[in-house]
Order: C-alpha cells, then structure tokens, then sequence
C-alpha cells in the first residue's frame, strides 16, 4: 500500500511540474507541427504512459493538458486528443486475470460464460 502511495505521489508531482513549468507547452508547440497526423500519435501516447506509470488517471495527469494544447493550436476541439489519450490508456492497461479457485467446473464455465457476454 504505501508503495503505491509514494508512487501516486511522484507521479502527479511530476504531471505537476510538468504542465506548470511550461515543458507541456514547449511540447505542445512541438508536436503541433505534425498536423493531424497526430490524432494517430496521441493514443500512442496514452499507450506508452500507461505502460509506465500502470494508471490510466496518472496518464492523464502527464498527458492531458499537453494534449489539449496541442489540439488547441490545431483547431481541434479542446477535448478531443485528451480523450484518444485516454483510449490509448486503456488499451495499453493490464487486464487482471481471475485466478481464484473454483469449487466446481460448472461454475468456472458459467463464470466465463458471464464474463465474454457482459465485458
């Protein structure tokens, strides 16, 4: 628990300085220059910030005004990239596995049977 704890609070220290500092800016300005061509990079993003920091919150955190930005100075509405950001978190997000043990085999298949049909 407190691991979890200590990273949650380097994470949105980071997202903190990161969007404040003027780094998401100069990035923003940056990346503006691909053209729409980065509505296919942004869930990328989310992919790969996901996959760092395990949380599709703290992806947004890093992310989220950076993509806004960047959507801003391409005439994009302002929620847009954000959301493909998001996307791309959740894909890019673990799917935990149900590992507990089943007393019978009937209720493993009509567990698995729920499962696929309600997501």
């Amino acid at each position: 628990m407190w691991g979890a704890l200590l990273v949650g609070v380097f994470i949105f220290g980071l997202a903190y300085i990161f969007n404040y500092s003027g780094i998401a800016a100069s990035l923003a300005k940056g990346f503006s220059s691909m053209g729409t061509a980065f509505i296919v990079v942004s869930p990328i993003l989310g992919f790969i910030g996901v996959a760092l920091s395990g949380s599709n919150t703290s992806t947004n955190a890093m992310f989220g005004k950076f993509q806004a930005l960047v959507g801003t100075q391409l005439g994009m509405p302002v929620l847009l990239l954000p959301t493909l950001n998001s996307v791309g978190a959740e894909i890019g997000k673990p799917r935990r596995a149900d590992f507990r043990p089943k007393k019978n085999p009937r209720e493993a298949v009509d567990r698995r049977a729920r499962r696929s049909y309600w997501g």
